[in-house]
């Protein structure tokens, strides 16, 4: 909103894409996240800030062209009622 922080999220990753760390605000809508490797295997996991509690790792893979989607937020499919955390990392198994 524009008189609001609500509905932002935020991204770092280590410059050799193997590393990411995320932070979406209440409201904010999932992604496409460009310039990974392509057709490469990550781990992702959910983060819930407020409890501290870790989701299940889940296999992605980016496409060829190095772009990766997001999995649904863990409470909701469309734009999260609070604030969620995740963790890319590059699988070594690819």
């Amino acid at each position: 909103p524009a008189d609001g922080l609500d509905g932002w999220s935020f991204m770092m990753r280590t410059q050799e894409k193997d590393f990411a760390l995320l932070y979406f605000e209440n409201g904010a809508v999932l992604p496409e996240l460009k310039g990974f490797d392509p057709q490469a295997n990550y781990l992702f996991q959910w983060f819930n800030p407020v409890t501290g509690e870790w989701s299940p790792l889940e296999t992605i893979r980016s496409n060829g062209n190095g772009v990766l989607g997001v999995p649904e937020f863990p409470e909701t499919e469309d734009r999260p009622n609070s604030d969620w955390a995740a963790k890319i990392v590059r699988s070594t198994g690819t």
